[in-house]
């Protein structure tokens, strides 16, 4: 036969409450069928909240047994009542001498929803100034001021073919170009002296032009192609020989330049390139009545090497 520990079945707040401590002990004991004395050594402790009908049951050692929130609704005495039948059970679980029909305690609550907070709200912003308008896409033009540009220089030596007679020539050119695209070029050529007969004694004259103007320049896979059309600015000089006295005349001329050519697209490059002047003002040398008017087309082709840093 089971024998209680302690002395009695107490509650941990004495306060007067609803559902009131003594109320429910007289319940368990109803519902256990014991007596006042010995009771179940065991404290107990009932408490109304705003979640529910808060019931928690502990040993003679302080030790935890069970724990509940019962719905917080109806009387005192049907409070009483739901707490004595949930702490009858935890009783008979930890007493099994106590269990007998018990009735079915009564659904947890749930707890309480928590009230639904508006977002504060939002803080105004002052007005903004309306956005600027976007500005219009930049023309071909301007686009074209945007292309990246480098230096560029080459030198090289060839032929050039005037008349029937040939010299040694030689050609410098600085330009400014793109990838590929519209740039510039400064085209000096040089040659040799070349000389005819004029009368009873010779006649022997250069011209050197110097040209700058726009240049084209083409980039194909493994090439690069120049296409430069320029006015040039045309050093000429002419002197006679074997005359009585030998005289020299120097002055300059305008002509037309026209310089095609071919490189790999390298840094360091070897080029081809073909060199045309054609002159529309007249250059003339006479002795008495003779006379030997230069020619008014000279054609180089020329190699050499490009360098672009």
């Amino acid at each position: 036969m089971f024998v209680p520990l302690a002395l009695a079945l107490t509650s941990l707040s004495e306060a007067e409450t609803c559902p009131a401590p003594a109320e429910v002990r007289e319940r368990v004991l109803a519902i256990l069928r014991l007596s006042a004395e010995p009771e179940p050594s065991e404290s107990f402790l009932v408490e109304r909240h705003e979640a529910g009908l808060f019931v928690e049951l502990r040993g003679a050692d302080a030790t935890l047994i069970g724990q509940r929130i019962l719905p917080n609704e109806g009387s005192c005495a049907e409070l009483a009542q739901a707490a004595a039948v949930v702490l009858g059970a935890w009783l008979s679980d930890v007493h099994p001498d106590f269990a007998g029909d018990l009735p079915s305690p009564l659904p947890e609550a749930e707890p309480a929803a928590e009230p639904v907070r508006e977002p504060p709200p939002a803080p105004v912003e002052p007005p903004r100034r309306a956005p600027p308008k976007p500005k219009p896409p930049p023309t071909t033009a301007r686009r074209s001021a945007g292309v990246r540009r480098q230096w560029e220089i080459s030198a090289g030596l060839g032929a050039g073919h005037a008349g029937s007679k040939l010299a040694w020539a030689g050609i410098v050119r600085t330009a400014l170009l793109p990838e590929q695209g519209m740039g510039a070029a400064l085209t000096l050529l040089v040659d040799t002296e070349r000389r005819e007969q004029l009368g009873e004694g010779f006649v022997s004259w250069r011209r050197w032009p110097l040209g700058l103007g726009p240049t084209l320049r083409l980039r194909g896979a493994a090439l690069v192609a120049d296409l430069s059309l320029a006015p040039a600015l045309v050093w000429v000089r002419a002197s006679g020989a074997n005359f009585q006295p030998n005289l020299s005349q120097t002055g300059f001329t305008w002509a037309g330049m026209l310089d095609v050519r071919l490189a790999s697209r390298s840094k360091v490059a070897a080029f081809a390139a073909l060199n045309a002047q054609t002159y529309l003002a007249r250059s003339r040398a006479f002795v008495g009545a003779h006379e030997y008017p230069l020619p008014p087309l000279v054609f180089s082709i020329l190699l050499g090497a490009r360098l672009a840093p």
